[in-house]
């Protein structure tokens, strides 16, 4: 939702490259359990990642 123009894996190569820019926010999603590998976020991850970098 954040780069509706790109395809679905630019997409997440863009949101990606956005959350290891904000070290809070990194260490936050590490904390809920995120890995690099996973293919998906938790709703409380997808929480925090809109109250870092706000609503898409």
């Amino acid at each position: 939702m954040y780069f509706p123009d790109s395809s679905p894996r630019t997409a997440v190569n863009h949101l990606m490259a956005w959350v290891r820019r904000c070290p809070a926010l990194w260490q936050q999603l590490a904390d809920m359990g995120y890995q690099p590998t996973c293919k998906a976020f938790t709703p409380r991850q997808v929480r925090a990642i809109t109250e870092m970098l706000g609503e898409p």
